[in-house]
């Protein structure tokens, strides 16, 4: 299938898989991208997920690579949450140039945009490239696979109790605030995250709430560098949490 937008260098999976693959030395042995993604794929079909939709970014020349996949079950119907909004997807990351070791996360992609979920704290695999390391990466995929359905559901629930948090202008520009201190956001996501909010793209994020808010800056996200993608989710979903946990309304009797 066709790349769509992933990051700001978004490229297709056959693009990716000429990239060559550095030599390997004694303590350094490189995963090849094709290598990679084909045993990531094989792991999640045997487990009834198939890739719906491909969406790949590169940065540095090629040597950092960040991608996610919507996934659908045997029959071809999108994996998709209970409010039929969300559908399952999974995020991975890895490099040429020993900055980044191959890592995947489970999660959510939002059916209406193509923003995505992922919580960094939950069921994420990290293995470097050194010895051993497609043996030891296909038993941690396997164990991905495995925790994915309730990891999915897990976020989910976690992304639905943001509608429950009003915000206001100000409030959502503390929560920018909080995100730039926390390095989840640049200045330039900043600016760009608040024009999302005060014009948003979608019908569904013309709220003023937590989760219209989640969404503003996870579209504004779509222009990071490959390296930085998953590093910013995670930022962003974990103080979304936070936010979410100090501000809910208590129920009354």
């Amino acid at each position: 299938m066709a790349a769509s937008l992933c990051t700001k260098n978004p490229a297709t999976r056959a693009q990716v898989e000429a990239i060559p693959t550095p030599a390997a030395t004694e303590s350094y042995q490189p995963v090849s991208y094709k290598d990679f993604l084909e045993l990531l794929e094989d792991v999640f079909n045997q487990h009834g997920m198939f890739i719906d939709s491909e969406r790949y970014g590169l940065s540095n020349e090629g040597n950092q690579l960040f991608g996610v996949w919507t996934l659908m079950d045997e029959d071809g119907n999108p994996i998709m949450a209970s409010d039929g909004k969300t559908q399952m997807a999974v995020g991975f990351r890895t490099s040429h140039d020993k900055t980044l070791p191959c890592g995947i996360v489970t999660g959510g992609n939002v059916f209406v945009c193509d923003n995505m979920m992922f919580n960094g704290a939950d069921d994420q695999v990290v293995r470097k490239h050194t010895k051993n390391v497609l043996r030891d990466l296909q038993a941690k995929i396997e164990m991905a696979a495995s925790n994915a359905r309730p990891s999915f559901a897990r976020i989910t629930a976690e992304v639905e109790a943001l509608r429950n948090v009003e915000l206001t202008d100000r409030d959502f520009y503390y929560f920018l605030a909080d995100l730039l201190r926390t390095d989840a956001i640049n200045r330039n996501l900043f600016g760009k995250a608040a024009s999302l909010w005060a014009k948003p793209p979608h019908d569904e994020f013309k709220g003023r709430d937590l989760y219209c808010a989640y969404n503003a800056v996870n579209e504004a996200l779509k222009v990071s560098q490959a390296r930085d993608m998953a590093g910013r989710h995670f930022g962003l979903h974990s103080m979304a949490l936070k936010w979410a946990e100090e501000n809910t309304p208590v129920a009354t009797a």
